[in-house]
């Protein structure tokens, strides 16, 4: 009876715990590469989003059994090894860049509620311009691995109803929608821990779990 109970809370727990590891090793790795502030903020963002990653139910299964809704177990393994590469590589200089402005505001403006009530408002243009960019990137990427692709512009008005579905990342969508909203997640979440000091690697670890213990609930309760 035990083992009928505990049985399906092995994988969330599991979960819960390597994304607390991860965001403790993050913050140490962070604490030592205080000087270098561009490096720093996109090994800040990228730490973030692979924590997420982590945190998301199903999301590495999909990509690596094949059962992705949105295409990608379509492609080669070349071409989606490829994909992947392009997507951490985009993530990291729209982390970079977010937090070379967050760094920006928090010298200018030294209260910290005062610089985040400008800066999280510019964090959402930014991460909407990135989005926006980033179907373009992508088609770009389309037409070298799919031979026959039409060249055209698939950027649009930004959908705002799309974006609030993909930051719903414990949703069964396509790996692209969900690393869409984990990205936009991660750059708000890099814009109120943007500045500087000491990061505790324990605090991070608590951070992380609750990240992973919140995703894992939210799945929960949606699934019914």
């Amino acid at each position: 009876m035990a083992a009928v109970l505990i049985a399906p809370l092995i994988a969330p727990l599991a979960t819960i715990a390597s994304t607390a590891l991860w965001c403790a090793a993050g913050a140490h790795v962070l604490n030592r590469l205080h000087h270098a502030g561009f490096l720093r903020d996109g090994v800040l963002g990228l730490g973030l989003l692979t924590a997420l990653v982590l945190a998301m139910p199903g999301f590495l299964t999909g990509a690596v059994a094949g059962t992705d809704p949105g295409g990608f177990s379509t492609l080669t393994v070349s071409a989606q090894f490829g994909l992947a590469a392009l997507s951490v590589s985009l993530a990291a200089l729209a982390c970079a860049a977010n937090g070379l402005k967050s760094r920006w505001l928090s010298n200018r403006l030294s209260p910290y509620w005062h610089r985040l009530a400008i800066d999280l408002p510019l964090t959402a243009v930014l991460a909407v311009i990135a989005v926006e960019l980033s179907f373009q990137i992508f088609y770009a990427y389309y037409q070298i691995v799919i031979p026959g692709l039409p060249a055209q512009w698939v950027i649009g008005l930004p959908d705002i109803g799309r974006l609030l579905a993909d930051m719903a990342v414990w949703s069964d969508a396509g790996l692209g929608a969900r690393l869409r909203g984990a990205t936009i997640w991660v750059l708000l979440v890099q814009t109120a821990l943007a500045g500087h000091g000491y990061r505790p690697p324990g605090r991070a670890a608590l951070l992380g779990a609750g990240v992973a213990a919140g995703l894992h609930g939210a799945r929960v309760l949606l699934a019914g």
